[in-house]
């Protein structure tokens, strides 16, 4: 069998390894992991407080962005929110045993405004926190090239 054959099953029993619930992506991603190998690294983002794409039902009223509160203790975003007040990388594949101890007790992680479970060992290697985030400015090329829908619903933007 070749080699192409190998690294992909290799790249498929990784994919369920750190993500267990997922099915990996078919097609030209298949080509994809082959050939970066080793040099792929899985950056995860986790942020503290400021604003986040809204997901509640007003947000097809206009209101695009909402609140995002200081992070669930216990999650990723409240342990990484607590390591520093400025924006940060770090490498989890570098850590002290002390920090890895406490980065395998956490068990969720925020996804905008809901929390998934993760294991965060297993399934990043670097995470990059933002302690402020906010709206982003909507793009009107952007804006012009998307579905009625989405034009729609930004057309009632309100801040």
């Amino acid at each position: 069998m070749s080699d192409d054959f190998y690294v992909s099953l290799s790249s498929i029993a990784q994919f369920h390894q750190r993500f267990p619930t997922q099915s990996p992506i078919r097609g030209t991603s298949r080509v994809w992991l082959t050939r970066i190998r080793e040099d792929y690294l899985v950056i995860g983002v986790t942020n503290g407080t400021g604003q986040t794409l809204n997901t509640s039902a007003d947000f097809y009223a206009g209101k695009l962005f909402t609140d995002l509160e200081p992070p669930r203790p216990g999650s990723l975003d409240a342990l990484m929110s607590a390591s520093s007040d400025g924006p940060f990388a770090t490498d989890l594949r570098r850590l002290s045993p002390t920090d890895t101890e406490a980065v395998r007790a956490v068990s969720q992680q925020r996804l905008g405004t809901l929390y998934s479970d993760v294991r965060p060992l297993d399934a990043y290697d670097v995470i990059v926190h933002l302690p402020q985030v906010t709206a982003a400015e909507p793009d009107s090329a952007a804006l012009a090239d998307s579905p009625h829908d989405v034009q729609q619903a930004f057309s009632q933007w309100t801040q």
